[in-house]
């Protein structure tokens, strides 16, 4: 007999489950005791006799018992047994709830300046409410090799050691960075070594490091004008001033920056397909680009912008790859080659300001996430990434030209849309009868994104299109939507 209500506690202690028999009675004690069926202070049977009685090894009984005194649930008093805790665990982890005659909201503290600047309809282009076409800017997840990338990252899983479970260098996993490093130098012709790359979450995070380093209030930064309004809403935080330099067919206007006397520090540019128009900066504009920004001692940010997806002719090397001592911070990201959500890019800086920015990556979120960057670096290492690139291109190369054959069958009366030799995205060029925020709003009607060219622009007023994305996309998903799209703009003809 083990006393009154041990002998009936311990009667229906029965082992019925696939967990270790001490730990089934570890938890059956334990919950006695916050039932208070043991109460405070309670002395409990000895183990020997527990064990007797439940049918039990002693030990078995015993490292229940080691085990809810590690916890706090009971204590050993030499001599005398063990007994139960008048001061339980979950007394401390448990917050009782308490009431306030506070019934108003509280008065918050002043935005700071960075705050006051951010735009609010930024945060409407952030809320996923599904992808919707023809929107910009998205891979085609159906093609991504999920099958293959799942055995990567079960073997990634299987073999991260603790130290790169802990924090690891600032900058990012070695092996992947020597992987960028590679593809970069082949592929783009960037001059650089894995010591000056670093591994960020995505071109945003790079454009907001950059701009931290260096704009402060009324300082000065040149854009292209149209430009990526992502990237110009970072720009604006700082209280920079915006120096809007238009593009023609050849890239960002050179002449144009000269003539403004500006005293830029920064130039944001996509030289080798800009964002949103599609041209490629010719040779002689990178030329001058650099030495502009070799004398006025401004820093070049080359946002490398879907260069990956080109369908005719060789690629120009990257501004970046042009000079030994190039003004240039090279900035990629995989979220258009592989899929946004992997939220991993890289910049490539020069030697000079590879302890600053590692410092400011530091600061701002220690690393990025080390199993992602595993799981990339081998799909690098083992040469899928090239494999995909290719075979994405040939699928993007046919979409283009079924989007434009539809355009011109259904939509020919509102404007022109023409090939273009790189990118994700093309532009239908409309009629002057016809502004392209109120066709946008037609299209959304009908559950479809065709951005107005004219929302991207800075202080050009001479532009009037619209972009249509369509790499996320099939082609009968595309032929569907031109032919709704053309119900949607019936009105206007």
């Amino acid at each position: 007999m083990l006393g009154k209500g041990s002998d009936l506690f311990f009667k229906e202690f029965i082992s019925n489950s696939d967990q270790p028999v001490y730990y089934q009675m570890y938890d059956s004690i334990r919950s006695a005791i916050l039932e208070k069926r043991f109460n405070p202070g309670e002395k409990l049977p000895p183990t020997r006799s527990i064990a007797k009685f439940c049918k039990v090894s002693r030990s078995t009984v015993q490292n229940a018992f080691d085990l809810l005194m590690a916890e706090g649930y009971i204590f050993g008093q030499p001599g005398s047994g063990t007994f139960v805790c008048n001061n339980l665990p979950e007394k401390f982890l448990t917050v009782k709830p308490t009431t306030s005659s506070i019934n108003e909201e509280p008065v918050m503290p002043d935005f700071s300046e960075f705050a006051k600047r951010l735009d609010k309809s930024i945060f409407k282009n952030y809320i996923y409410t599904g992808y919707r076409p023809f929107q910009v800017g998205i891979p085609s997840l159906k093609d991504f090799p999920y099958e293959l990338w799942s055995k990567i990252a079960q073997k990634s899983a299987k073999d991260l050691s603790h130290p790169e479970m802990g924090y690891s260098d600032p900058r990012g996993l070695l092996t992947l960075r020597e992987m960028i490093s590679l593809y970069l130098r082949q592929s783009r012709g960037v001059k650089c070594d894995a010591g000056r790359i670093i591994i960020i979450n995505g071109a945003q995070q790079a454009l907001l490091l950059a701009a931290k380093m260096f704009l402060d209030s009324n300082d000065e930064i040149i854009v292209e004008d149209p430009t990526y309004q992502s990237a110009l809403e970072v720009f604006k935080t700082t209280g920079a001033k915006i120096t809007y330099i238009p593009v023609d067919s050849d890239g960002i206007n050179i002449e144009k920056i000269k003539q403004s006397a500006t005293q830029a520090k920064l130039i944001y540019s996509t030289p080798s397909h800009q964002f949103p128009l599609g041209p490629t900066m010719s040779l002689k504009r990178r030329l001058e680009l650099l030495q502009w920004a070799v004398n006025n001692s401004a820093l070049i940010l080359e946002d490398d912008y879907d260069s990956e997806y080109r369908y005719t002719g060789n690629p120009l090397s990257s501004l970046q790859g042009m000079a030994d001592k190039s003004p240039v911070i090279y900035i990629g990201t995989f979220s258009k080659v592989l899929y946004p959500g992997l939220r991993l890019g890289y910049m490539v800086v020069p030697e000079t300001l590879v302890e600053p920015f590692t410092l400011a990556k530091t600061v701002v979120d220690r690393n990025a996430p080390m199993l992602e960057q595993l799981i990339l670096a081998r799909f690098m290492e083992e040469g899928h990434f090239g494999r995909h690139l290719r075979r994405m291109r040939v699928i993007y190369e046919e979409r283009q030209q079924v989007l434009i054959s539809e355009f011109n069958k259904h939509l020919a009366g509102f404007g022109t849309m023409d090939s273009c030799h790189a990118g994700l995205h093309n532009i239908a060029y409309l009629n002057k009868k016809y502004k392209d925020v109120d066709l946008q709003q037609k299209a959304a009607k009908v559950n479809i994104h065709a951005a107005a060219l004219s929302n991207y622009c800075g202080e050009r007023n001479d532009l009037n299109g619209l972009l249509f994305g369509y790499s996320a996309f099939d082609n009968e998903e595309i032929k569907s939507n031109m032919t709704a799209l053309k119900e949607a703009f019936s009105r206007f003809a």
